[in-house]
C-alpha cells in the first residue's frame, strides 16, 4: 500500500519505492473507496477494488485473506453511499472468489497469454461458477493483450493476419 494507507507503517517506510511489503489498512481503504464512490456517483457506477492485488509492484503486499477482508469492508461502504454501484474484484486469487462471495458484483479475469489459452481460462471460470452456483455473467474479461513484436518471425499479430486474410 502507499505509505499513507499502509497497515504496517514501519514496513511501508522501509519498503522499496515501487514494491510494497505490507497491505493497506482495510478500514482506511474502505473509507477512501466510499469517498471516491460518493464523489463520482453521478459519473460512474463501476468500481474495481485493487487490480491484481497479488502483484507487489501494484503496492499491495498482502495475502488472499487480507484482500478478502478488504472486499468485505469496501463493498458495504461503497453500497451505502452509492447503492447503484457495481463492484468488481481485482483479478485476484481464485480462492478469494469463493471466500468473498457477496462482496463483489462481478469478478474479472485477464487473458494475456494468447487466444489459444482463452478457452482454458473460460473453462476454469465455468468450473468456478458451477462450484459457487453463480452464472457465467459474473465473470468479466477486463484486461486482454498479447505480446507483439512485428519484426520477429511468427509474431502473434502476423499469424492472426495470415490466418484471417490468407496472406
Amino acid at each position: 500500500a502507499p505509505k499513507w494507507a499502509a497497515a504496517d507503517k514501519k514496513a511501508a517506510a522501509e519498503a522499496p519505492k515501487f514494491v510494497q511489503t505490507c497491505h493497506p489498512d482495510n478500514k482506511l481503504y474502505a473509507q477512501f473507496a466510499a469517498t471516491v464512490a460518493e464523489r463520482y456517483r453521478n459519473s460512474t457506477n463501476y468500481f474495481q477494488i485493487w487490480n491484481e492485488p497479488y502483484a507487489n509492484q501494484f503496492y499491495w503486499g498482502g495475502t488472499a485473506d487480507t484482500y478478502t477482508d478488504m472486499l468485505k469492508l469496501v463493498y458495504p461502504a461503497i453500497k451505502k453511499v452509492h447503492p447503484e454501484a457495481k463492484i468488481c474484484g481485482g483479478a485476484a486469487w481464485d480462492e478469494v472468489f469463493f471466500k468473498a462471495k457477496g462482496s463483489y458484483d462481478f469478478w474479472p479475469f485477464h487473458c494475456h497469454s494468447g487466444a489459444e489459452n482463452l478457452h482454458s481460462i473460460i473453462a476454469r471460470h465455468r468450473k468456478m461458477a458451477e462450484k459457487a452456483k453463480v452464472g457465467m455473467s459474473v465473470f468479466w474479461n477486463d484486461e486482454t493483450g498479447f505480446a507483439v513484436d512485428p519484426f520477429t518471425e511468427g509474431a502473434e499479430i502476423k499469424k492472426a493476419l495470415i490466418e484471417k486474410f490468407e496472406l
